[in-house]
């Protein structure tokens, strides 16, 4: 994991439990789509998954800690790639 997707991994993360980050702000930190963004981390996942264990014996402990938190989140980062936005439950108007 290099520092540019390890800095991205930290943001996604960090703005997850809330819906993931506003599009705007991804583009505006990282220069690309919110949608860009997790394919990119996706493919950090995907990328590490092919490359075990070889790899995961020379990546640092917080990279293994951040790797395996975007394994548990892969569904979320699915869905801000192919929709843009994290699923949000509709209300009924009250």
């Amino acid at each position: 994991m290099n520092c540019f997707e390890r800095e991205l991994a930290t943001y996604f993360l960090a703005w997850l439990p809330f819906s993931g980050p506003e599009p705007d702000e991804v583009f505006a930190q990282f220069g690309m789509t919110r949608s860009r963004a997790a394919g990119q981390l996706l493919a950090v996942v995907s990328e590490a998954r092919r490359s075990v264990p070889a790899k995961n014996l020379k990546m640092t402990h917080r990279d293994r800690e951040l790797l395996a938190k975007l394994i548990r989140n892969q569904s979320k980062l699915r869905l801000l790639q192919v929709d843009g936005e994290v699923f949000r439950p509709a209300y009924p108007n009250r």
